[in-house]
C-alpha cells in the first residue's frame, strides 16, 4: 500500500471521527433516510488504452466514449446533521477497453468483464437552496409543508473493489514484463461531487460523478513492469431518490392538501 493510499485512509478516518458527534438535538427532533437506484457509466483508466501519445492532459484525452460502459447503482444514506451525511453504496458495471487508436496499437490487446463495488461515504452539503425544483412542482399541485431543498455536495470514502476482466490477446504470448489476472481484489478510495433536488415530499433525483483510486493494478485484467501506478476509475450516476422522514420517532407525511382553494 503506497503512501498516497494511506493517507487517503486517513482521511477517511478523521472525516468519520468529526462526524459522528452529530447534534443530539437534531438526532431526536428530525431523521432522513433516503434510498437510492439509478444507472451511470463507468470508465476505467488501467494498463490498456488511452490516448494516442503519453501526452494525456492530466486524463482527459484517456476517456473514451466507445470503452464507456453502463453502470447499476443502489444505496442507502441517512442524515448525521444538518451539514453531513453517511451513505452506503453497492455499484455493478460493465468494463471494456482496447489498445486500438492508443499509443499501445501495436500491441493491439482487448478486454471486457464487470466491475463490483462496495463502499461507504460521507457527504458534505457545502450549498443548499430551499425552494428550488421541488418548490415548483409542490406550488403547481397546490401542495404545501414540506422542505424542498436542492443540495450539492462533496463526498469521501472507502471499500471495496472487485473486478472480473476477460484479457484478449488473440493468440499472441504476453510480452515481457507482462501479467494477467481474470480476477482482481482491492481497496477502493472514492471522492467527487453530486447534486440532488427534491421533486415531492417524497422523491428526490441526483447526479453524481466520483473518481476511485484503487490499490490494484489488474481491473482491466493486466500489469506491466512500467506501470507507474494502480489502475483508477470514475462511476457517474443518475438516479431516484426515495426519502422517508422521521420526526420526534413518528415518520412525517411531508406533503399534504392546501387550504387554499385550487384555480
Amino acid at each position: 500500500m503506497n503512501m498516497s493510499t494511506r493517507i487517503n485512509i486517513l482521511i477517511v478516518v478523521l472525516m468519520a471521527l468529526c462526524c459522528f458527534p452529530a447534534e443530539a438535538q437534531y438526532r431526536q427532533r428530525y431523521k432522513l433516510y433516503e434510498f437510492h437506484g439509478g444507472i451511470g457509466t463507468a470508465n476505467i483508466f488501467g494498463d490498456l488504452g488511452g490516448a494516442a501519445t503519453k501526452d494525456n492532459m492530466w486524463g482527459l484525452k484517456d476517456i473514451q466514449f466507445s470503452q464507456t460502459r453502463p453502470t447499476f447503482y443502489v444505496a442507502g444514506q441517512t442524515d448525521l446533521n444538518e451539514n453531513f451525511s453517511s451513505k452506503v453504496n453497492l455499484f455493478a458495471g460493465m468494463t471494456a477497453g482496447n489498445d486500438k487508436g492508443s499509443f499501445r496499437d501495436y500491441r493491439g490487446y482487448s478486454y471486457s468483464g464487470w466491475i463490483f463495488e462496495l463502499t461507504g461515504q460521507f457527504e458534505w452539503n457545502y450549498w443548499t437552496a430551499d425552494k428550488a425544483i421541488g418548490h415548483y412542482f409542490a406550488h403547481k399541485r397546490g401542495l404545501r409543508g414540506a422542505r424542498m431543498q436542492t443540495r450539492a455536495y462533496l463526498f469521501l470514502g472507502a471499500g471495496l473493489v472487485y473486478a472480473n476482466s476477460s484479457l484478449n490477446t488473440y493468440e499472441r504470448k504476453l510480452g515481457r514484463g507482462e501479467y494477467s489476472k481474470k480476477n482482481a481484489f482491492g481497496l477502493a478510495i472514492p471522492y467527487g461531487l453530486g447534486i440532488k433536488s427534491d421533486i415531492d415530499g417524497n422523491w428526490a433525483v441526483g447526479f453524481e460523478i466520483g473518481r476511485r483510486y484503487c490499490t490494484s493494478d489488474y481491473l482491466d485484467g493486466i500489469t506491466t513492469d512500467w506501470s507507474k501506478a494502480n489502475d483508477l476509475y470514475y462511476f457517474t450516476t443518475l438516479h431516484a431518490i426515495y426519502k422517508i422522514q422521521i420526526v420526534g420517532g413518528k415518520r412525517k407525511v411531508s406533503l399534504r392538501p392546501s387550504s387554499k382553494r385550487r384555480r
